[in-house]
């Protein structure tokens, strides 16, 4: 893919691009150590609170499907998720008779994150 766009680049008579810069580094003791690993490590003793609103309609099948990317990208990453989930739209209303009800919005202040499936009637 590179040489694609470094030939329609010199097609063009732009100049070449340069290589990309090298990972950041730390040196300590004369050891240059990556300081990505640094922030991988730290990441990994993160846990991230994320209230899903799955909703309504498709939402709730969204909302699972979601869960479990999330949960992947978390594992690959280091970082560990807790979940909250509450009512929202039509599937508040049936239950509580309100679209969005005051325990919805305390359990999402709680959160460092909201997941919106979908909502609808």
């Amino acid at each position: 893919m590179a040489s694609l766009a470094h030939t329609a680049a010199g097609a063009a008579g732009a100049a070449p691009r340069a290589a990309p810069a090298p990972a950041a580094t730390t040196r300590r003791a004369g050891v240059a150590r990556p300081t990505v690993r640094r922030a991988v490590a730290a990441a990994a003793a993160v846990t991230k609170k994320i209230c899903v609103l799955p909703g309504d309609g498709i939402g709730p099948e969204i909302a699972t499907v979601a869960v479990e990317v999330l949960k992947a990208a978390g594992a690959a990453e280091g970082v560990s998720f807790e979940f909250e989930e509450a009512l929202i739209g039509g599937a508040a209303i049936d239950a509580v008779g309100e679209p969005y009800p005051a325990a919805t919005f305390e359990a999402c202040k709680r959160s460092d994150a909201v997941l919106l499936a979908a909502i609808g009637g």
